[in-house]
């Protein structure tokens, strides 16, 4: 599923789709995407929390990036609170190829920047 946003390229989900597909392949994965459905993300609990996760790590990337960018408090808890859950101080860093989780950072020249952790999954609250 994603977000049925406006989009300029009427063909985003279907391309989405082929090169999923295509870099599923490559690895030699027996999984595939068979469909890629344009949803409204509000009735999409799932895109709900991409979205808070997404908006986190970015926020954080940006704060590290630029230490006069300001985070809000309720951000910072949010962004402490999942990091905790793979076992990292902050969000702002790469992992190393990660069956359960992975944060690639784009564009391809802040790759380095950061650096890179083993994100370990820790389901207790914290």
């Amino acid at each position: 599923m994603i977000d049925n946003r406006t989009d300029h390229y009427p063909k985003r989900a279907e391309t989405l789709q082929i090169i999923t597909n295509h870099a599923l392949a490559k690895i030699g994965s027996s999984g595939y995407v068979k469909e890629l459905r344009k949803v409204d993300s509000k009735q999409q609990p799932i895109l709900q929390i991409v979205d808070v996760l997404l908006g986190a790590i970015t926020a954080d990337t940006n704060q590290r990036l630029d230490r006069s960018y300001v985070l809000t408090p309720g951000k910072i808890e949010v962004i402490r609170r999942i990091a905790g859950l793979i076992g990292w101080d902050a969000l702002s860093y790469d992992t190393y190829p990660n069956p359960a989780f992975n944060i690639w950072h784009f564009p391809i020249q802040f790759r380095g920047v950061f650096p890179s952790r083993h994100a370990h999954l820790n389901l207790q609250p914290v």
